[in-house]
């Protein structure tokens, strides 16, 4: 296995559908178990955190395919800029796209953020990049 767990995490505002966030995370997780957080943003205004974490080989494996051989080539090709010291590999996904049933990485803040602890051992960036790296060419063969 490539990935310890995945986590899924997004920001739910005060002028957004709880019910439409919640399941954005969950077309793309695949998970329908969703912590909720309730918080509050700088002004006093309340906004949810929403997560779920996956650590299923399969479940993994199928949103990493559901992003297609252009995204998982994007993936690949921005590594060096998604991978932390820590193993961490990060990339964001598209929380309207989602809801419409579509897996879009994005830049932009409007975001389902994604992290992804690597399976290295020993534990360090390039053994984590290496990983990476044979994962998601295996994909891309296929």
């Amino acid at each position: 296995m490539t990935f310890h767990y995945l986590i899924f995490q997004a920001f739910c505002q005060a002028t957004e559908d709880e019910k439409k966030v919640i399941s954005s995370i969950e077309f793309v997780s695949g998970s329908g178990d969703i912590s909720v957080i309730k918080t509050q943003g700088f002004h006093g205004n309340p906004i949810l955190i929403l997560e779920a974490e996956i650590k299923s080989k399969k479940r993994i494996d199928s949103v990493f395919q559901s992003l297609g051989h252009q995204q998982l080539g994007e993936l690949r090709d921005s590594l060096e800029s998604r991978l932390d010291d820590d193993s961490n590999f990060f990339f964001r996904l598209d929380k309207q796209a989602a809801f419409e049933g579509k897996v879009i990485l994005t830049s932009q803040d409007d975001v389902i953020a994604v992290k992804g602890k690597v399976k290295a051992y020993p534990n360090n960036r390039d053994n984590a990049r290496m990983v990476i790296i044979d994962y998601f060419n295996g994909l891309l063969s296929s």
